[in-house]
């Protein structure tokens, strides 16, 4: 049996979700990595990541640095990334934007 955890962030982080780094704002895409997703990365088989709630998107930027960085700054394969996590809800913009930015980390 996997062990998952759900991420809302929109309640668990910020309804103001928005930018790459601290240079964009205090709830960035880095933030949001380093204290909701590095923290947590070893204990969780899946990780499932809601964009629930948003009127209208953080943006790439932060997307990409939530994800993408990753692989890019944190060493983690784009496979393993892959596996882990779960982007929702699956009827959004959300998966496949995640999807796309981790494709362009493939080796």
């Amino acid at each position: 049996m996997s062990k998952e955890v759900l991420i809302s962030v929109f309640n668990d982080f910020s309804p103001l979700a928005f930018g790459r780094d601290e240079n964009d704002g205090p709830n960035s895409g880095k933030r949001f990595r380093d204290e909701k997703l590095l923290p947590i990365w070893n204990d969780y088989d899946k990780i499932k990541v809601d964009f629930s709630g948003f009127e209208a998107s953080p943006g790439s930027s932060f997307l990409s640095s939530a994800f993408l960085e990753l692989i890019s700054k944190c060493g983690f394969s784009y496979s393993e990334v892959k596996k882990k996590l779960d982007i929702y809800p699956k009827d959004s913009v959300y998966p496949s934007s995640v999807e796309h930015l981790l494709d362009r980390a493939k080796v």
